[in-house]
Order: C-alpha cells, then structure tokens, then sequence
C-alpha cells in the first residue's frame, strides 16, 4: 500500500520535470 503513493510521486515529478524541459526548450528555440 505504502508502494504505490511513492510511484505515483516518482511519476508526478518526473511529468513536472518533462513539462519544464519542454517549455526550457521551447523558450531556447525562440
């Protein structure tokens, strides 16, 4: 039970990070 919340974080952050590497990127192409 206590696994799972920990995954979802884990997945959760690393969105987050692809989110702003995305908009890093985009704001460097510009």
């Amino acid at each position: 039970m206590k696994s799972v919340p920990l995954v979802r974080d884990k997945i959760s952050i690393h969105l987050v990070q692809a989110i702003l590497y995305a908009e890093f990127y985009d704001f460097y192409m510009k």
